[in-house]
Parts: structure tokens; sequence; C-alpha cells
């Protein structure tokens, strides 16, 4: 065997270095949400307790799904992200020394071992919300009726809002030693150039900048499924509103974490 043979890193080791990494993260997000929809339930169930008449004066608890929901996501998937390259920085990344390790192939798939915990997390999210809102409607005793403006596809919308924060994220954290200070910044920035065109004249760049965040295939139709609340009415984006926004915003987060990994192979 020569001296200069490079190895993959074992998919299934990853697998195992990134679960324990992240158990005590997906614990608490757990136990989180499981005293969460306990405090509910106990709520629906001295509800569904009283008359019709008191609950309809007193309102009654709900809880039903909504795509901008998915800011929760979004925060869970930088927050994951940070716990599993914390102290893994790029000039001591914790590579397999005992054997010439391919890096880039490392960092992939330890990101693709994350990210399939993001889906889980994701997909357990959106299945406990149909759950509790099934279950508070039978305690109390009222009809479940499904969010008018609520197509197949917006369930989908947690999953990839998740996805692309978890992978912009990573290539932060793959790129550099201060993760949290690009973290804070790029968003600082972001307002505070919006801020200063739209006060200083610059109309143009400024209307440039707002489409990065409430354009058709802005952030925020990524995050919301384009679903926002008008008065009392709400107003639906068209799937090929939102498909744009996830083709765009994905494409520029795989080409981040793929550019990320490569440079930080070349550097160190």
């Amino acid at each position: 065997m020569s001296a200069t043979t490079v190895f993959l890193p074992s998919a299934r080791g990853l697998q195992w270095i990134v679960f324990l990494r992240l158990r005590r993260f997906v614990a608490w997000a757990a136990f989180l949400f499981a005293a969460f929809d306990t405090l509910l339930i106990i709520a629906a169930s001295r509800a569904g307790a009283t008359t019709q008449a008191v609950r309809q004066a007193r309102g009654v608890v709900r809880m039903e799904y909504d795509p901008q929901q998915s800011f929760l996501l979004v925060g869970i998937g930088i927050l994951m992200c940070m716990v599993l390259w914390h102290d893994d920085e790029p000039r001591r990344r914790a590579y397999f020394w005992t054997l010439p390790v391919n890096r880039f192939w490392h960092a992939a798939m330890k990101c693709a071992a994350g990210w399939i915990i993001v889906t889980g997390l994701a997909v357990g999210f959106v299945l406990n919300m149909m759950v509790m809102g099934s279950l508070l409607a039978a305690l109390q005793h009222y009809p479940v009726v499904p969010h008018a403006s609520l197509q197949a596809w917006h369930y989908l919308v947690p999953l990839v809002a998740g996805t692309v924060a978890y992978l912009f994220t990573t290539s932060i954290m793959l790129a550099s030693d201060r993760p949290v200070a690009w973290l804070i910044g790029i968003p600082l920035t972001y307002l505070a150039s919006r801020w200063t065109t739209q006060n200083f004249g610059y109309p143009r760049l400024y209307s440039m900048l707002e489409s990065l965040w409430s354009g058709s295939h802005g952030m925020c139709a990524l995050i919301t499924g384009g679903l926002t609340q008008i008065g009392n009415y709400p107003a639906t984006a068209p799937f090929s509103a939102w498909a744009g926004s996830v083709v765009v915003w994905s494409a520029l987060a795989l080409l981040a974490v793929a550019g990320a990994a490569q440079w930080r192979q070349r550097l160190t």
C-alpha cells in the first residue's frame, strides 16, 4: 500500500461521532417540546371539563400548523450546527490523524450526518403540530378546521428552512475560526446597509437589498412558504415562487459549503 494513499472517512463512524456530539441538544429539544405539549394538554383538559358556553366565553387552547413557524427551525438549524462544530475550529479540526483522510469528504459527510438530524427534527415538529392540534380539539370538543390557505407543499417548508439555515451556518463554521462574529455580523451588516441606502438616497440599491429578504424569491418566502398575514386576510404565494426561492437559496448554500470545505482543505 502506498504511503500517499488517501482514505475516505468512515460514514458509519462519522454518524456515530455526530450523534454523540448532538445527543444532548436533541434531548433538550425533545424535552422542551414535550414540556410545552404537556402544559397545553393540561390547559385543554381543564377547558374541556367546562360547559360549551364557558369555552366560548374564555376561548379554547389551540395549536395549529403555520409555515411561519419555520423560523423556529431556522434557529434550531443554526444552533445545532454550532453545537456540531463547537471546539472544532478549522485550524484544529478533528480529522482521523491515524490515516491520511480526504478532508473535503470528511467535512461533507459530517455535514450530511448532521443534516439527517435536522430533517428528523423538522419532521417531528410538523407531526407534533398536527397531532397536538387534533388532540387539543378532541379534548375541548371542537372540530378541526384546516387552514384555508394551507396546501400540501406547505408542510415541507420547515424542512427546507432548517436545511438552508444549517448549510449556511456550516459554511461559516468550516471557513472561520470566529464563526459567532460572522453569524452576528452578516445580519447586522445587511440591516445597516438597508437603512443606509434607504435614508441616504440609493433607491435602486435599497430595492436590491430589500428583495433579498422580501422579494418573490427572497429568504422570507423560503422560510414562510410565502404565507403572510395582511390584516385578517392571508395572502398565499404560489408554489412556483416558493420553489424558485428553494432552488436559489439551496444552490447558494450548497456552493457556500463546498467552497468553504475546499478552501479549508487547501489552507490546511
